[in-house]
């Protein structure tokens, strides 16, 4: 160990702590060993600030100097020559700063719902995604939403091949303007499981309550059907424990994909569902009450369902 004597601190007007020490005492089993002349200028550095751009000049004089720069959200470092970027913080203000999902843009101080880039580990490429930072902690992912239309199929994108309901879905997420919004959306598959692949929750909700039942260590299979630890309690809160629940089928069928529980065929006017032996709750018969909402325990009513992911 060793001990600094007659040291002398001083801050420049860039705020850059100098330490110039008169003697460095070595120590030996606690007790001075002896002493050496050591004379130290500048020895250490530091800069932590805020700035819109640079805040003075990167020489030699500011070498290790940082500061978090406002514009473009990133951590910077002198090297003596210039500044450069040793990590930013994800906004999800642009594809370049998207974030792993929600839940992370919540992290670094997102507090508005909204339109956000995100990129979950496992996906190719960012995409733009709806995160709402209110509801039950904030930091969910839009991943689907319905309304009861009293047509059906409700549009015809819900007719259409399985690869397009891997790769496209329905809809937009930036159409989406809240619970009571009579829009469609549905995250494509394949950026769904991306979010699976990182989350623990999947989350219903109706009109009436925003937390009609959450699916716990929510993941989703290579045929995209939905996983979880409590399944059982989501059975029993949107299916009212019965069979043919969606939490049950096997993966995601659509009219030229076949994934059901069923021995035949189950694919409701050739409408893509989760279906297992046919269906309970459903909320793409937006033309039936009793199977969009009736089934459902905490929310009989709602005419519109949102399921959330974080």
């Amino acid at each position: 160990g060793s001990v600094i004597v007659g040291a002398n601190l001083a801050v420049d007007d860039k705020g850059v702590l100098s330490v110039d020490a008169g003697a460095f005492l070595p120590l030996a089993g606690g007790k001075l060993a002896g002493s050496l002349d050591f004379d130290l200028n500048t020895v250490a550095r530091f800069r932590n600030q805020t700035s819109e751009g640079e805040p003075y000049a990167c020489d030699a004089a500011a070498i290790g100097a940082q500061y978090y720069d406002l514009k473009d959200k990133s951590l910077r470092l002198c090297n003596g020559g210039a500044w450069f970027i040793v990590s930013t913080v994800a906004d999800g203000s642009s594809p370049g700063n998207a974030a792993a999902d929600c839940k992370t843009l919540l992290v670094n101080g997102a507090t508005n719902s909204g339109l956000y880039w995100i990129k979950p580990l496992s996906a190719p490429l960012a995409f733009e995604a709806y995160c709402d930072m209110k509801t039950d902690g904030g930091g969910w992912t839009l991943v689907f939403h319905t309304w009861r239309s009293g047509s059906y199929p409700a549009a015809p994108g819900y007719t259409q091949p399985y690869a397009d309901w891997v790769n496209k879905g329905i809809g937009n997420a930036d159409a989406y303007k809240g619970q009571t919004d009579n829009n469609f959306f549905f995250m494509p598959l394949a950026r769904w499981k991306t979010l699976a692949d990182q989350a623990t929750k999947l989350r219903f909700q109706g009109d009436n309550t925003t937390n009609a039942a959450t699916l716990e260590n929510f993941s989703m299979s290579a045929g995209y059907g939905l996983d979880g630890s409590n399944e059982a309690d989501v059975r029993a809160q949107m299916c009212a424990d019965q069979g043919n629940c969606f939490i049950d089928a096997p993966g995601f069928s659509a009219k030229d994909k076949d994934q059901d529980g069923d021995s035949g065929v189950c694919k409701y006017n050739d409408v893509g569902w989760w279906y297992d032996n046919c269906y309970t709750y459903n909320p793409h018969r937006t033309d039936d009450p009793g199977h969009y909402a009736n089934y459902c325990q905490n929310d009989k009513t709602t005419t519109h369902w949102t399921w959330w992911v974080r």
